[in-house]
């Protein structure tokens, strides 16, 4: 299926959240996500806030970060959030894919993830530059405070 015809899919009890969720539970649930679905593409729906506000969560945190090593871990986070994308459907779509001895399961799997993975990596370009654009703003803003 192409990415644009999958319904969006309800989060799975376990991982569902609300808009209403404190961002500061948001981040390290994000953390869990990430590790539990690596290198995987999964529905945004999974997210513990809903992409923007994950966004705003993870600048916020940027801002407050008391190290450059965590800072470092929160970018990327932000970059993470590629992997993240409407209509994938409830069952994430695995980047490490299974050896098998089938030809057509082998093409299936790698027919439903080509064309995610192109979104997700269009999706991280943005990302990082919008992740650039603000670090070169809160750079700037001493200068700026200064004069």
């Amino acid at each position: 299926m192409e990415p644009s015809d999958e319904k969006p899919v309800e989060p799975r009890a376990s991982e569902a959240t609300t808009s209403a969720t404190n961002p500061w539970e948001a981040l390290p649930r994000l953390r869990d996500l990430i590790q539990r679905h690596h290198l995987a593409i999964c529905d945004a729906s999974l997210l513990p806030l809903p992409k923007d506000e994950m966004k705003i969560a993870l600048k916020v945190a940027w801002d407050l970060a008391a190290s450059d090593a965590q800072r470092a871990e929160i970018e990327a986070g932000f970059l993470e959030l590629s992997q993240f994308q409407p209509g994938v459907g409830a069952e994430p779509i695995a980047g490490d894919f299974p050896a098998t001895a089938d030809p057509a399961e082998s093409a299936a799997l790698i027919n439903r993830w080509v064309p995610w993975s192109h979104l997700c990596q269009e999706d991280k370009w943005a990302l990082w530059v919008e992740l650039t654009e603000f670090k070169k703003q809160r750079l700037l803003r001493p200068v700026a405070q200064a004069a």
